[in-house]
Formats: C-alpha cells, structure tokens, sequence
C-alpha cells in the first residue's frame, strides 16, 4: 500500500557529532572549571593552590599524596612540572615592575622562591611542613589576579587543553567504544579519560585508552567503575576526581541539548564560538557586547555543578527554579545561588558576583545587595536592595506550568507524576547519577526517580536538594542518598536505601504510594488548618 508522502513519518534525526570547540569546552570547563580549578563551588585558578592541609597559626603545610603548589584552571602542579616555573617568575617581575617598590624579587628572592615553588609532596615533608615567605606569597596571589597574572594563567591553560586536544582526546575518538556511542556518553568518556591524563599523566590513561579499544570496556559505567578502582589503597582523590569532573560533563551535556528558546542556549552558543577566550579581555569585540555575560554565566554554572543540570532543565521548559541563600540564615552561610522563572534567570557565585537576564538584557548584581523570602505557598520571591530602595527581581514558582513543553515529547506523563513536587525535585537532582548508574533499563531509570520521591516523602522532607551515590567499600552496591539542606549544612537531613532497591519496583505502584503522600504544601496547609482550629476553640 502506498502511503502519500505528506503522511510519512519523518527520520529521527542524525546525532549531532561532537565537534572540536565542544571537545574544547569539556577540557576547559568540566575538567578545569568544575573539578582541577575549583574548591567547594569557588575558583582558584588564580591563586596558588596547594593539595592538602596548613595549620591556620603556623602556616605549617600537610601535603595530600606528592602533590605541591599548583595554578591554573586545569592546575599545573608546579613540583611534577618545575620547567613552568621560570615563565611564572618571568610574567611576575614584568609584573611587579609597574608595582610599588620592593614587590619585585631579589635575585636570592628568586631562587628561594623557585626552590620552594618547585617542591612536591616529599620534599614538603622532609622540610617539616615549611611554608614559603608569607609576603612574596601574597605578592604572587596579587599577580595572579591581575590581567597580566589571568592572562599568563589563560595561555597555560590554552595550551594544556590543546594538549589534551592532540593528544589524549584524538585517541579517545578513535576507540571503539566512543565511535559506538552516543553523543551525550561521548562527553562523559572524553571527560573521563582526559581527567585522568591531566591528573596523573601516562600512568592511568593508556589503560583506559587500551581496554576502550579492545572491548574489555564497553560502556560509560565500566571505564567509570576502572577509574573507581585506581589507587584505593592510597586514597580516592582519582575518584573524587572523576565524580568532579562527571559534574561537570553533565552540564556540557544539558547545555548541548538546551531548547533552542532558552537563554542559555544562546549562551552556550556564544561560548563555543571561542572556548578558549580570554577572560581578561572579554567583551572587547564590539560585534559581541554579551560576551562577557554569558561567559561569566557559563562558567558559573559549571562552579555550581550540581544544581546546574535542574536549573538548565528549568530555564528549557520556561519554568521555576530556585536554589541558594544570599543572605546567612541562621547557622546557614551564604552560597551560590540559580534562581529561573520563564526565561529570566539570576545566579551569583559564591564568592558574591552575579548576573542577571531580566526581560531579555543582562545587567550585573552583587550577592550583598540581595534577599530571599521563602513563602508559605511554596513560592520564593528574590529582591533587590539598591539605594535604599527594594525591588523584586523574581518570583519563582516552581510548580507554575512552564511556557514550553518538556523537551521529551513522546515521554508520557501521568497525572500523579506531574503533580507532586518531589518526584520533579528528584528527576532534577537526580540526573548526575546517569553517567555513574551506566546501562540501566528505562523502567529501573524510571523507578529510581519514583522510590527517591517516596524515600524523601516517607521522612517528611519539605523538598529534595540533592541525590547522590554513597560510597562503598570494593565489591559492594552503593546505598541512594537523598539529601534535604546543603551538603555542608551541619542540619541537613538525609535518608538512604540500597541502589539495587531504588532500581527496583512496579512504576504503579509507586505512583500510587506517592499519590498517597501528602506534598509538602498540603501538609503545610494542614499544619496551618489544625493551628487556626485550635486558636478558634
């Protein structure tokens, strides 16, 4: 029977093959923004950085492994990798010669310093722990901050990425695993393997490239689970690495995949025009005038990794997110902070910079100068204070319908799916855990999102702010932790269960026990019913 052509079902597209700027933006941004230079959501590209421990009176170091002092956003370890250190000296005296007088080293300065500045680990410790001269570290740090100190760091990490571009990722899409995988495991694979070569150099990569080839690894999750058994007698700082680093490639992936309506798409599009760009020098293109806002944007989101993927999924569907304190709450330090509603977003850094994107124009703002009101209605509303005067920069409600569609159109979603906000919060915080669960079903996918939802609304929790992995000792599956408040928030709240369970279930029959839990707003509103009865009586 011929079928007219009008009514033929088109071709799923074609995957988009990777191309060599995005293969650039996951060297520099998920391997050196999100996992080598920064600590804790803060950058420290621009400083020198030091793997380990110093006793806050004595400045006495406690190196972490044979690691010593380090800069950069992918972080050059200056003790594996002494030939960079006269280039730094270099750029710092060109430097400190336009600085106040006695900033620049004397010549014995100089080789005290380059003598301290090239030790590893050992040497460290066989010095006691001796920290170099507080003052020539502070005047170095100073450096690093300034244009010449950013622009010296960006051409060290242009050409480690380049690097890792001619080296280690040309071998990485030559293996057969890659070539046979998606677009999206791609990314995870090339983050992976690059990660460790930028960390530990020949010693682990080559393996990996090796067992890619030959099948020994032919999925996401087995080149995770080889990682994962590196150096476990020494520690799991590769580990810890590579969860980092994973972060990170799940926010390429989100951004690659973003609606084509949503700003950060756009965004995302201005940074791969030239991934490489340097950040002292941006916004001076006069034919791209949002360049610097949406290359700060892009980077913080890899600062904020893990909240990242759901504020991304948010601004795709033209809907409500909201993540992060401006302000100390009580015991609660500041953060970092996501904040969308349709297609206008606010984030800021934890350090306190921000940006906003308002009505379709970027502006800046400062962490200080903004607050948050947590309504009873589950709904968040984020204002400014300027001048004296406070104004709302959004309203976010997270359960307002969005302006677009889910991207997934052929997904079909039940009502009870769609209603409760635990099961969307765990879907949200959940997705990080994709490259790490490696090939499961879509129903054990599925069941997974729905038992987090049930776990959470068993014990009461108001929302859900992260779902991870626990760790576990070789040989044993891993428990699911769900986590109300920040990680390092002393009051956090969290409940667990094994994965396997999580993995497991009548999709039905979860849905029916989460219809059956009350959402945090009903409950709340029955808390408030009961307490206006019992002032009534």
């Amino acid at each position: 029977m011929n079928v007219p052509a009008d009514q033929v079902a088109p071709a799923a597209a074609a995957p988009r093959p990777l191309t060599d700027a995005e293969l650039r933006a996951v060297a520099y941004f998920a391997i050196g923004v999100g996992s080598e230079g920064s600590i804790g959501g803060r950058d420290v590209s621009t400083r020198l950085s030091f793997a380990g421990n110093r006793d806050a009176d004595t400045g006495r170091m406690s190196p972490v492994g044979n690691s010593g002092y380090s800069i950069g956003t992918l972080q050059t370890d200056l003790g594996q990798h002494p030939e960079v250190i006269p280039s730094l000296l270099n750029a710092y005296q060109a430097w400190a010669a336009t600085q106040p007088a006695g900033t620049a080293l004397s010549a014995a300065e100089r080789r005290q310093t380059a003598a301290d500045l090239a030790r590893n680990g050992d040497t460290i410790d066989a010095q006691n722990g001796r920290p170099m001269d507080a003052r020539i570290e502070r005047n170095l740090n100073t450096f690093l901050r300034s244009d010449a100190g950013v622009t010296y760091i960006h051409d060290r990490d242009a050409a480690q990425v380049e690097e890792l571009m001619t080296g280690t990722l040309a071998q990485v899409r030559q293996t057969a695993l890659f070539r046979n995988s998606t677009p999206d495991d791609q990314i995870r694979l090339a983050a992976m393997v690059a990660k460790v070569e930028n960390q530990s150099g020949d010693r682990w990569a080559p393996g990996l490239l090796r067992d890619m080839n030959n099948g020994t690894h032919d999925s996401v999750a087995d080149v995770n689970q080889a990682i994962g058994r590196m150096l476990r007698a020494n520690g799991d700082y590769m580990e810890s690495g590579r969860d980092a680093t994973l972060a990170g490639a799940e926010v390429v992936v989100a951004l690659r995949n973003a609606d084509a309506r949503s700003p950060l798409h756009t965004a995302w599009q201005g940074v791969l025009a030239d991934p490489l760009a340097n950040p002292s020098q941006l916004g001076q293109d006069a034919t791209r005038p949002n360049q610097r806002a949406e290359y700060t944007t892009i980077k913080e989101l890899f600062l904020q990794k893990e909240q990242a993927p759901a504020f991304i999924d948010a601004l795709d569907r033209g809907a409500g997110y909201a993540y992060g304190r401006p302000q100390a709450e009580g015991r609660n330090r500041a953060t970092g902070g996501l904040y969308a509603q349709g297609d206008d977003f606010v984030l800021w850094n934890r350090d306190g910079p921000g940006r906003a994107y308002l009505d379709g124009q970027w502006s800046e703002v400062a962490r200080n100068d903004l607050s948050r009101v947590r309504n009873r209605d589950g709904t968040t509303d984020l204002n400014l204070a300027r001048d004296g005067n406070v104004s709302q920069l959004l309203h976010v409600d997270p359960r307002a319908p969005g302006l677009r569609a889910s991207l997934d159109v052929d997904a079909p979603v039940a009502p009870e799916r769609a209603d409760h906000p635990l099961l969307r919060q765990a879907r949200d915080q959940g997705r990080g855990l994709d490259a790490q669960l490696g090939a499961v079903s879509g129903d054990a996918r599925a069941c997974l999102d729905l038992n987090v939802a049930c776990l959470a609304a068993q014990h009461r929790f108001d929302r859900i702010d992260h779902v991870m992995l626990g760790r576990s000792p070789p040989g044993q599956e891993p428990n699911v932790l769900v986590v109300q408040g920040d990680l390092g928030d002393p009051g956090r709240r969290i409940a667990s269960m094994p994965l396997a369970d999580a993995l497991r279930g009548r999709s039905e029959e979860l849905q029916q026990r989460l219809s059956a839990a009350p959402s945090p707003q009903s409950e709340q509103q029955e808390q408030q019913q009961s307490q206006r009865a019992a002032r009534s009586m």
